[in-house]
């Protein structure tokens, strides 16, 4: 499972890219923040939240706890490849939003 960590230069949560080893705090973009990416380019599989909802899904590692990410656009729903702007969200391994829910603007 991929480690998430706090990024030392802002409030967004970062993991290593596998293939780059770059550190990415936007999972839209490539690791040199050139051209878009698949959010399944980092390990983010499609989820059914419920409701005929989606989101792209991922469990990572956060200071030895399992915590979900959720991507998802603007209508609580799988980010396209034509969406500009998302949000990023934590979980933890039983659905509940974190105490004080964390979200960051995801964007293309």
């Amino acid at each position: 499972m991929k480690k998430l960590f706090k990024s030392t230069d802002s409030e967004a949560f970062v993991f290593e890219d596998e293939q780059s080893g770059q550190l990415i705090s936007n999972p839209l973009w490539n690791p040199e923040m050139t051209s878009y990416a698949d959010p399944k380019r980092y390990g983010f599989e499609v989820w059914d939240t419920g409701g005929g909802c989606t989101a792209h899904g991922q469990e990572f590692d956060l200071d030895g706890k399992k915590v979900v990410m959720l991507l998802t656009d603007q209508d609580s729903a799988c980010i396209k490849p034509d969406t500009a702007v998302g949000v990023a969200g934590l979980y933890d391994e039983d659905g509940n939003e974190f105490d004080n829910p964390v979200y960051w603007e995801v964007t293309r």
